[in-house]
């Protein structure tokens, strides 16, 4: 993807078994009025009908690039590899499962071209049958001249991270590679490291619909990350350090106001997955005692 005619704009979507909503975020994509983009998949090795979807719209619009992996190499993985292919001016990572309004490329293209103090931007996003929300969502505005505030306000509510799906200036994102991501939050840090580089704008108008079954919108995902005993009571406990880490040292403020963030941050998560893990144990011993009550009552009759 080099040359005189490299398209300005990237698009990634990493992709697992993605076939019942996967036409509709590449159709999303290829309807964009702007125009000058690659849409770049990386198939993790799909086991559904991802391939021939993929293969097929791909026939009928070059801007399309269809990449399988051999293996699964993880989602994580799979997030870099499209990043790393993307040699452009804009990224941005698409869902297998998200749709935008045609309008989205031309709206963040034209206000990142004429605002070079911004990294990112956005427009007002929502989850599949609900409306847009920039608090609940975590895609409002940070344009605090003073990174320290940004990044304490990106902790001041608990949120999804619906900014993590704007469009950035890719020259941004390379130290990102080489980042660790195996830790509950991975998709946060990756916004906080940004916000000591630029500020994030979420556009009025155009929009981005987010589907509802990605990872990070499961409580498993607790432990799919929990690796040592801490994680039970801190969650967050890697985000945490980074985000304190990032802080500049002298800024009593924003450390003290940060701290009580993540502190809070924290009980909520650790009071979740504790709910969540009891009643995945009360369903396994209540399953377990109906098959001893159905066996009893077998051999009783």
């Amino acid at each position: 993807m080099s040359g005189t005619n490299q398209p300005r704009v990237a698009i990634g979507m990493p992709v697992f078994n993605g076939e019942k909503t996967l036409a509709d975020a590449i159709e999303s994509v290829a309807q964009q009025t702007y125009g000058n983009f690659t849409l770049i998949i990386s198939d993790n090795a799909s086991t559904d009908a991802t391939p021939k979807i993929c293969q097929a719209m791909a026939r009928h619009d070059s801007r399309i690039i269809y990449i399988r992996q051999e293996s699964n190499i993880g989602a994580e993985a799979n997030f870099d590899y499209v990043l790393r292919a993307a040699e452009c001016e804009y990224f941005m990572w698409a869902a297998a499962d998200d749709v935008r309004s045609p309008d989205f490329l031309a709206l963040c293209v034209d206000f990142l071209d004429h605002n070079s103090d911004y990294i990112g931007a956005t427009c007002p996003t929502r989850f599949t049958g609900s409306q847009p929300d920039p608090v609940a969502m975590g895609d409002r505005t940070l344009d605090d001249d003073d990174p320290n505030a940004n990044i304490a306000s990106f902790f001041d509510h608990w949120h999804a991270n619906g900014r993590f799906y704007s469009l950035f200036r890719r020259s941004t994102l390379s130290f990102w590679l080489a980042q660790p991501k195996n830790f509950l939050g991975a998709d946060w840090a990756l916004i906080i490291h940004l916000l000591k580089r630029g500020k994030f704008r979420r556009l009025e108008s155009g929009h981005v619909q987010l589907g509802r079954d990605g990872a990070s919108n499961q409580l498993y995902i607790f432990s799919r990350y929990r690796s040592r005993l801490a994680h039970w009571i801190v969650p967050f406990l890697d985000l945490s350090r980074l985000a304190n880490g990032l802080l500049d040292k002298g800024d009593r403020k924003y450390k003290r106001l940060l701290f009580r963030r993540l502190f809070w941050l924290n009980v909520r998560a650790a009071r979740t997955q504790v709910v969540y893990e009891a009643r995945i144990l009360l369903a396994v011993f209540t399953r377990r005692i109906n098959k001893l009550w159905r066996k009893t009552s077998h051999h009783a009759n």
